[in-house]
């Protein structure tokens, strides 16, 4: 994952949803252009689109999708990535295996996870993919997805503020991730990245 550098001190709130919309129609047209996610679908039950594309609520280029099958190898895992390495459009994969190693401090669902850098016209796409069977996902996403379809504009704008902040902070993906900001705004009523920093403390 490359994250954007962002100099604007303080975004308005049109300038920010005008970068969601931007950057939603860009995945469209990237995923177009690409046909990457063809080269997924051969290997398993690929997912609509998740995160914060499903969401409304993308402030930096990356798309998470699922993909599951009743019986993963790690052979199976080490072909799709074959396949997505010899894709013209990926620059790079980044990969994990939380089956035999869950090392991360941050809690990572079981699976084979596979990250996808795709620069495509002025932006570096990734595409973060867990490869799963069944039994080892897990409803997180059908939570967020639920709750944060209900959310009002000014929650929402709570959300895309925040995130601009922790990436133009360098915290973004280092010490806070999405699933944070979205805990903070939903479960606590948090709406600005004052309020976000001070409820974090431990």
């Amino acid at each position: 994952m490359q994250l954007p550098v962002f100099t604007d001190p303080d975004p308005s709130k049109a300038w920010l949803r005008r970068e969601q919309d931007r950057l939603h129609a860009q995945a469209d047209k990237m995923l177009t252009s690409t046909r990457v996610m063809e080269i997924f679908a051969k290997h398993g039950q690929l997912s609509p689109i998740e995160g914060s594309y499903q969401y409304g609520l993308m402030m930096y280029p990356d798309l998470d999708i699922g993909l599951s099958a009743n019986v993963i190898t790690k052979q199976d895992f080490a072909d799709l990535l074959g396949d997505l390495a010899a894709h013209s459009a990926v620059r790079g994969i980044a990969t994990a295996d939380t089956i035999n190693f869950n090392l991360s401090k941050h809690l990572r669902p079981k699976g084979y996870w596979i990250g996808v850098d795709i620069p495509f016209e002025n932006d570096r796409w990734g595409i973060d993919c867990w490869l799963q069977q069944p039994d080892w996902g897990s409803d997180q996403e059908g939570e967020y997805a639920e709750r944060l379809a209900t959310l009002d504009q000014p929650g929402k704008d709570a959300i895309l503020a925040i995130k601009y902040r922790l990436i133009r902070n360098g915290t973004y993906g280092k010490r806070y991730l999405s699933g944070d900001v979205y805990d903070a705004v939903l479960d606590r009523g948090v709406r600005s990245i004052e309020e976000f920093e001070k409820t974090m403390v431990p």
